[in-house]
């Protein structure tokens, strides 16, 4: 049981590293702007593959969009996995964007527009 856990997290790890590089080499920061791999969540059977994807800076494409191009380069990214990957099988991608920083951008703002609006006049 504890080999099968340290084989998954593995291929969470390289899965994640893996598409974090194609990713960064294939889509510039200047065109797309920085797109990060926030996690990854592998199925038991090692089969399927949700990634979890942020994007930071200049945003040229809304979060659907960037979801669909990358997913329409899957096959891509699944045959370079096929290469370092030792396993019979490369898990199926599914894009998802991780809304969580933006959502955190915003409660910070918040947070800091309240504080301004608490703080005591200085006399």
């Amino acid at each position: 049981m504890a080999r099968e856990f340290a084989r998954h997290h593995r291929m969470v790890e390289v899965v994640k590293h893996q598409l974090a590089s194609h990713i960064q080499r294939d889509f510039p920061v200047s065109d797309y702007g920085l797109i990060a791999v926030s996690s990854v969540i592998l199925s038991a059977d090692l089969g399927h593959a949700k990634v979890f994807v942020s994007c930071f800076g200049k945003r040229t494409l809304d979060q659907q969009a960037l979801v669909d191009v990358l997913t329409a380069h899957s096959g891509r990214f699944r045959r370079a996995m096929a290469k370092v990957l030792h396993a019979r099988s490369v898990p199926k991608l599914r894009f998802v964007y991780d809304d969580s920083t933006d959502r955190a951008e915003r409660v910070a703002a918040l947070l800091s527009q309240g504080a301004h609006k608490s703080d005591p006049p200085t006399q």
